[in-house]
């Protein structure tokens, strides 16, 4: 599960700093590649930030998504409410 949790944090963080790049935001970019969270949890090979997806339903929710390009495998992140 802290996979997961590496690979989510490492593609938010990636889409942050390619939105608006901050030198706080391509340090941690930096620091979550040196842990391994850029990473697939499946298959051990390097993720494609821009294949994350990461939208709004109209409730009010975020739902966030990535495929894997090497394996497939497709994980569905929890949805969470936006503050």
């Amino acid at each position: 599960m802290k996979r997961m949790v590496l690979l989510r944090e490492y593609l938010r963080t990636s889409r942050r700093v390619h939105l608006q790049p901050t030198m706080d935001g391509l340090k941690k970019v930096e620091y979550l590649r040196f842990i391994g969270a850029n990473l697939c949890p499946a298959c051990e090979e390097e993720v494609d930030p821009e294949k994350y997806l990461c939208i709004r339903n109209p409730e009010g929710t975020v739902v966030e998504r990535y495929v894997c390009s090497s394996c497939g495998t497709d994980f569905s992140f929890p949805v969470d409410a936006i503050h």
